[in-house]
């Protein structure tokens, strides 16, 4: 599915209607089609489709049952129905079970109908690069040796970076269940100090001091952004923290060691 067109595969047990919708979208689509919700499950399984289209009255399996089916063994793909309209009652199934994308009604409008497709297959587009760049993330989350972490407006630790875990010297699985603040030598002055380091919605080089679990006091610099709300939370928001405790010390000892020349 790289050539950037649509693959739309159309389920309907009447041929004529099959042979309609492949001869209105072939010049623009990769179309499939298949008789039966039993025929278009084979095809699922050996063809990419971005798009299904499909007739709800076909015998044997109706087309709400096969979309919950399709829904289950093929979740990224878009899912649409074809009804007439008396048929609120398949509508009702198929957006709760099958959790289609969107129905039209039968006898199909081709302007109308290929609108909804391209909207469906936009939409699949943008949550396929969204579960790409989430992967993505994921993997820098964790493989970064920085320690990052993410809490609430409250500082509760909604997800931390094994790097985190460490320098806090807990597991994860702890850490995720306190708040990040517990940790801090002077919660207040850091609330001070981010709102001198803002710029928009970032938070430069903040010095910030955590005292671990083991009572170590640890120098760091916090760059942090807020990323607004999130699943029920007012303000969520992401720090990346260095900790820079040796190079603190390295700048003492350099301080106290420089020779101080006095004139005669």
């Amino acid at each position: 599915m790289t050539n950037g067109r649509i693959r739309v595969l159309f389920v309907d047990d009447e041929d004529n209607n099959l042979k309609a919708f492949r001869a209105s979208f072939r010049r623009e689509m990769e179309v499939l089609v298949a008789p039966s919700g039993n025929e278009a499950l084979k095809i699922l399984e050996k063809e990419p489709v971005h798009v299904i289209v499909s007739d709800q009255r076909m015998p044997g399996m109706s087309g709400s049952e096969f979309l919950a089916i399709a829904r289950q063994r093929h979740p990224q793909i878009m899912r649409m129905l074809l009804t007439g309209y008396s048929d609120l009652e398949a509508v009702v199934k198929a957006v709760n079970e099958g959790g289609i994308y969107s129905y039209a009604t039968k006898p199909w409008d081709e302007n109308d109908l290929r609108l909804r497709i391209q909207q469906a297959f936009e939409i699949q587009q943008l949550r396929t690069e969204k579960e790409r760049l989430l992967d993505r993330y994921s993997q820098v989350f964790e493989a970064t040796a920085d320690p990052i972490v993410i809490v609430d407006q409250r500082g509760q630790v909604l997800e931390a970076n094994v790097a985190c875990a460490t320098l806090i010297g807990l597991k994860r699985e702890e850490l995720l269940q306190r708040r990040f603040t517990e940790f801090l030598e002077d919660a207040k002055g850091l609330v001070r100090n981010l709102k001198q380091h803002r710029t928009g919605k970032d938070f430069v080089n903040v010095d910030l001091t955590i005292r671990n679990k083991h009572g170590a006091v640890i120098d760091c610099l916090m760059t942090a952004t807020c990323l607004g709300p999130q699943a029920g939370h007012r303000n969520v928001f992401q720090a990346v923290i260095k900790d820079i405790t040796d190079r603190k010390q390295e700048q003492k000892r350099l301080k106290s060691s420089t020779p101080i020349w006095i004139n005669a």
